[in-house]
């Protein structure tokens, strides 16, 4: 799974990374709640450190039909989960280095990099649902086929989960948009590959 710049926002690579993480840790036969990267009260000092290595094919790449975008890649660094101190639930924390490399389908190579602290800044459990606030803040980074950085966003983003605790089902909503600099990542990307923008 490519984990970086699909959607260029850091609430969403986070969120991948999240889900990505727990599943991989925990493995297939966890809870709904914990396949949903829900808080849980049974470890409230659990962290880890991974590291990994991808090489997908994105298809119909930032919105473009038929552009199909190999993404190579690692992510590392570490997550885990801590007592909130606001309540039973605990808190999850990560730090995360992604690195990655686009080819498009012509050759033309760009490189999109991450480093990215997500953490949650609430957690309540409703009868129905777990509600969380949280943050993701670091620098993202996207260069050129000369190595160049053409797109930057450097600031910090706020979202809010929403996880039915039956289905595990999730809704995503951007509560505070990228508090620094915040380039258009596809536009750029699609540029330096040679793709016009309708």
């Amino acid at each position: 799974m490519a984990l970086g710049h699909r959607a260029a926002q850091k609430g969403d690579v986070m969120h991948r990374v999240r889900i990505t993480r727990v599943l991989t840790v925990m493995g297939a036969a966890a809870t709904v709640a914990v396949l949903s990267a829900v808080p849980v009260a049974a470890d409230p000092s659990w962290s880890e450190s991974f590291v990994d290595e991808f090489d997908d094919v994105s298809e119909d790449w930032c919105g473009v039909e038929g552009l199909d975008v190999r993404v190579v890649g690692t992510a590392q660094g570490w997550e885990g989960f801590k007592s909130g101190g606001k309540g039973p639930l605990d808190y999850f924390h990560s730090k995360v280095k992604i690195d990655e490399v686009h080819i498009a389908p012509t050759g033309v190579e760009t490189r999109f990099t991450a480093n990215v602290v997500d953490k949650d800044s609430f957690v309540v459990e409703t009868e129905s649902t777990f509600e969380i606030d949280a943050l993701a803040t670091g620098n993202a980074t996207l260069y050129g086929p000369d190595g160049k950085a053409i797109a930057r966003d450097p600031g910090q983003i706020r979202f809010h989960l929403s996880v039915d605790k039956e289905t595990g089902e999730e809704t995503f909503t951007l509560l505070r948009e990228s508090t620094g600099r915040t380039d258009d990542f596809c536009a750029a990307e699609l540029a330096a590959f040679g793709v016009a923008l309708s």
